[in-house]
């Protein structure tokens, strides 16, 4: 609510002055949690409710241009030992084409031989 129907419903100004502080203070608050959330997010966490605890609210900070100083904190729990399991691994794992038992060769016509689709499984 502005200050001014605050007034109008009867709050003395100092009154007023009281909730607008605290309106912005929890609109600071749900912004920065909103940034930390969505920063989470990019970085592919598998459970947000897990790891909203490991962040230091108080090392965030909700500027005009976004949010500052969640990346250096999830930077640290993807590199930690402890904490990196927390998150989806960006490596895309697979056999390469050398490594899928016929030299990166594709057998000719569509073609395999037990022996080849073996080394494919």
């Amino acid at each position: 609510m502005k200050k001014e129907e605050l007034l109008k419903i009867g709050l003395t100004e100092e009154q007023a002055d009281i909730i607008v502080q605290m309106n912005e203070e929890n609109i600071g608050k749900i912004k920065v949690e909103m940034g930390v959330r969505d920063a989470l997010l990019k970085h592919k966490v598998k459970n947000i409710k897990t790891v909203l605890p490991l962040i230091d609210f108080d090392k965030i900070k909700n500027g005009e241009e976004g949010i500052f100083g969640i990346e250096e904190q999830i930077k640290e729990l993807k590199n930690s030992e402890d904490t990196a399991f927390l998150f989806e691994d960006d490596k895309v794992t697979g056999a390469k084409a050398e490594e899928s038992g016929n030299g990166g060769k594709k057998p000719k016509n569509g073609k395999m031989t037990y022996t080849q689709m073996c080394r494919l499984i």
